[in-house]
């Protein structure tokens, strides 16, 4: 909805927030919810009964049936009438209850149970008897983005535009940001992945994960002084700059030396490498301890990385007393210039990635990359049940300890068992899997349709893994159709050379700027 945020802007209104709505964990729904549909549907019938806005917006390849939720509210939101109390009302209730499921959601409880509220007052009393800021701060921050609520009521408030004035608009901003995407003609199509390929995912994550660790070593320095002091040594060795053993921890490497060696192991997760320093730097500990402290360490990285996307106000008043207090997403050199070549009449650029959808979006919406791309097409993210996993018992020991604590009086002490017997509060009788993953194509598919893409269109695909090449194999039909690959990773031993990639002649290159 490029083109109607562009509007909006053009009358003076702030809608910074209104592409975040569909950041939200159900964005990446292909149809919208019954409720949404049926109000869009009365209110484009009253609005624009010859169907011009709906039939402009499949032109550039938004067909009614594929927006999202929060597509169609911005829609809604230029069509309705100010004058309209009960269609105002009607909008209202029904974005206050995308973002309160969305919520539910972000905090494990199912948005359809019949007992959410009382789900929610438990989970918020668990958080507060943890005792630590991210446990505290941890159902706040899973609410949708600061100005979400609001982002919409300067539109609504407003006269509503005409259906000929917003395809004007639509037009006037398809012509300045693709240069009149109607009258081109696609020639070329540019698949590129997000990760490691555009957006610098390593170096962020050492960042963000030398923060988690200050923090949780600060929140627990009464209860787990070793952690304090393995973080202390972990600093030292960052100043030091001297190269570390191999046997060391992989965050004790510098950022350089850090991002170089994941690129060549892609089995390396985010929890790997928090586990791979508690167990190297605290090796005395109980597992039951050890585990608590991976959770804890895991939930401040995925607080300070939820931190990045919030509105500039949200983080004035948070503390940065943290090893990379200005930390920030950014682009890998090179990456703008390939997407400035890339962007241009007679070419289509689409975004695929294995990061989840919402996270995704937040990302390029705050970076202010929207318009570089046609399609951005991140993971969508569906929970599973793990029916053949008996949930986790509690050892007895702990049990015991925690019976203790409770009766006791020492606060420092209850934290602490209390901390350490979290992980037992849920069973973990599920599991977030992301459903087609590259090297599926299905995503590649739909957006190749989505875009009407003619079957003799080359295209061209960018990523740091084969996986990014492989999707294209259920689209070589014709054959005629010319697919190339482009592999960029510095640790692959055929840097420099063409390489087959399950038949596409696929390029190995070092760095992007190369190209």
């Amino acid at each position: 909805m490029l083109a109607m945020e562009a509007a909006a802007k053009e009358a003076g209104v702030d809608v910074l927030a209104l592409a975040t709505l569909s950041a939200h964990p159900f964005s990446p729904q292909l149809t919208m919810s019954s409720e949404v549909s049926a109000f869009l549907d009365e209110t484009l019938a009253a609005w624009d009964p010859q169907g011009k806005v709906t039939e402009r917006l499949a032109a550039i390849g938004m067909p009614r049936e594929k927006l999202t939720n929060s597509e169609a509210m911005i829609l809604i939101a230029y069509a309705i009438d100010p004058a309209s109390d009960s269609a105002i009302l009607r909008f209202e209730s029904i974005q206050n209850n995308l973002f309160k499921r969305a919520h539910l959601h972000n905090v494990g409880i199912d948005p359809d149970a019949p007992d959410t509220l009382e789900q929610m007052q438990k989970l918020s009393s668990m958080q507060e008897m943890a005792g630590t800021d991210s446990a505290r701060h941890f159902v706040d921050d899973a609410k949708v983005l600061e100005g979400e609520h609001d982002s919409l009521i300067p539109i609504l408030k407003m006269k509503p535009a005409s259906p000929d004035e917003i395809v004007k608009e639509l037009d006037q901003v398809s012509l300045a940001s693709r240069s009149s995407i109607q009258a081109s003609e696609v020639k070329q199509v540019v698949v590129l992945d997000w990760d490691d390929c555009l957006r610098d995912e390593k170096g962020l994550n050492y960042k963000l994960m030398h923060n988690a660790l200050a923090i949780t070593a600060r929140e627990h320095a009464s209860t787990l002084p070793e952690l304090g002091d393995a973080v202390a040594v972990l600093h030292s060795k960052l100043n030091d700059a001297e190269p570390v053993d191999e046997e060391a921890p992989l965050l004790m490497k510098n950022q350089k030396d850090f991002s170089s060696y994941l690129m060549g192991r892609q089995s390396l997760y985010k929890r790997h490498i928090i586990e791979d320093f508690v167990r190297k730097m605290l090796p005395g500990i109980s597992e039951h301890k050890a585990a608590s402290i991976n959770n804890a360490v895991y939930s401040n990285f995925v607080r300070e990385y939820k931190m990045l996307v919030k509105p500039e106000v949200s983080k004035k008043n948070y503390s940065r007393d943290v090893p990379f207090p200005d930390i920030e997403l950014s682009l890998l050199p090179g990456a703008k210039e390939i997407l400035e070549k890339s962007r241009n009449a007679n070419s289509r650029v689409i975004l695929i990635s294995n990061r989840g959808h919402g996270d995704l979006e937040n990302e390029i919406n705050h970076l202010g990359m929207m318009h570089y791309f046609d399609v951005v097409s991140g993971a969508e993210e569906v929970t599973l049940e793990k029916s053949h996993l008996p949930p986790s018992q509690m050892p007895e020991d702990l049990q015991k300890r925690l019976i203790n604590s409770l009766n006791g009086s020492d606060e420092e002490a209850l934290r602490a068992t209390l901390s350490e017997a979290a992980i037992y509060a849920h069973p973990d009788s599920t599991t977030i899997e992301r459903i087609d993953k590259k090297p599926d194509s299905t995503r590649l598919a739909e957006s190749l349709e989505r875009l009407s893409v003619q079957p003799n269109v080359p295209i061209t695909s960018y990523g740091d893994q084969p996986s990014d090449i492989k999707q294209l194999k259920s689209v070589a039909e014709p054959k005629s159709r010319v697919l190339k690959g482009v592999i960029v990773n510095a640790q692959r031993d055929d840097v420099g050379r063409e390489i087959d990639v399950d038949g596409v002649p696929t390029r190995v290159v070092s760095k992007i700027t190369e190209l």
